[in-house]
């Protein structure tokens, strides 16, 4: 007897197809793990930037200008540098611009998944500021990706 019915796709079950679509589609991944944040501005004092990192359980935040364009980033590390700074060779109060770093690695809108875990993995940062039109529009912590690849669809939206 000839069997006439077609072979089941076995190699891929219609959960890991999903897993599949999460890494490799927008999936609207930035909306699941974008962090709305205030940025910071250069002319801050660094030491209120520092208690807002701690406040808010931040590790980093993008520096903007008036025009709401990217110029620079401030992380809890550059806080670290400050603190030194200031408790061990007496240096006043400073502001954000003379702390950040200006060469910025951004993260675009519309990306997937499986972008944003590469830069995660390439770069040693903890959060990477999300561009849309050359605006801030939020953040991306490594934390909340890292929960999003773990728990895909028990969180947030």
């Amino acid at each position: 007897m000839v069997n006439y019915t077609p072979p089941i796709e076995r190699d891929k079950a219609p959960r890991q197809r999903e897993k599949d679509e999460h890494f490799t589609s927008s999936y609207n991944i930035i909306s699941r793990v974008i962090k709305e944040s205030l940025p910071l501005h250069a002319d801050m004092d660094i030491q209120q930037a520092g208690e807002f990192f701690i406040k808010n359980q931040i590790t980093g935040l993008p520096v903007v200008d008036e025009h709401e364009r990217l110029v620079g980033f401030l992380s809890q590390k550059d806080c670290l540098k400050y603190s030194l700074d200031a408790k061990y060779y007496n240096h006043a109060s400073s502001k954000v611009e003379h702390y950040m770093s200006e060469n910025v690695v951004t993260i675009p809108k519309e990306s997937t998944l499986t972008f944003i875990v590469e830069l995660f993995l390439h770069y040693p940062y903890h959060t990477f500021p999300v561009i849309e039109n050359g605006q801030v529009i939020g953040i991306v912590e490594r934390t909340t990706v890292f929960d999003r690849c773990i728990y895909p669809d028990s969180r947030g939206n």
